[in-house]
């Protein structure tokens, strides 16, 4: 197991107080777009001091301390002090509050009231207005060889399928000097 975990707490700049305590790898603590909403109105309103409490750890003595520390500290949304980690740590979402409106509303969304082929028809619809790739066929513009899927497209020429797919999302202009297209 490797040693490459660390725990770290956000203190606010204006008064150095601790408003929230997390564990990960190097680059976690200064990740700023992966936060709840509750933690970026802390870091919008006073700005935040990163605080890296212990490195080098195995994950599980990392989710030890991190449990320890947010006991110690206390969990605003339980009343209990002034952190706004929504979890008690660890792995996963342990001690995450759900109010009676959050599984409503998360049963309500996964299945149209109970309908079950309804969600399943929602869903596709859903996943191919968001990736133009789903249920396409694609044509590599160089040599005008077709697919009927970027895996197939991937495999052909030795492509990591991820790359052909953001390159046909307009993320990449080419992949290894290769332009697609999809066949509608």
């Amino acid at each position: 197991m490797s040693n490459n975990k660390l725990v770290y707490l956000h203190r606010k700049l204006t008064d150095n107080s601790v408003f929230y305590v997390g564990m990960g790898s190097h680059y976690r603590p200064f990740e700023t777009k992966k936060r709840s909403l509750f933690w970026k109105k802390v870091d919008k309103k006073y700005g935040t001091f990163v605080d890296v409490v212990k490195r080098n750890m195995s994950r599980d003595d990392a989710y030890e301390l991190e449990k320890t520390l947010i006991e110690h500290y206390g969990r605003r949304d339980k009343n209990e002090g002034m952190l706004v980690n929504m979890t008690d740590g660890g792995d996963g979402g342990l001690g995450a509050i759900q109010t009676e409106a959050h599984i409503s509303k998360r049963l309500k969304t996964w299945t149209d009231n109970g309908n079950i082929e309804l969600s399943r028809e929602r869903m596709l619809a859903r996943n191919k207005e968001s990736n133009p790739c789903v249920k396409f066929s694609i044509v590599c513009v160089n040599d005008g060889n077709e697919f009927g899927s970027i895996r197939e497209a991937g495999r052909f020429y030795n492509i990591d399928n991820s790359y052909i797919s953001k390159h046909l999302k307009g993320i990449y202009k080419n992949v290894k000097g290769l332009i697609f297209n999809n066949i509608v």
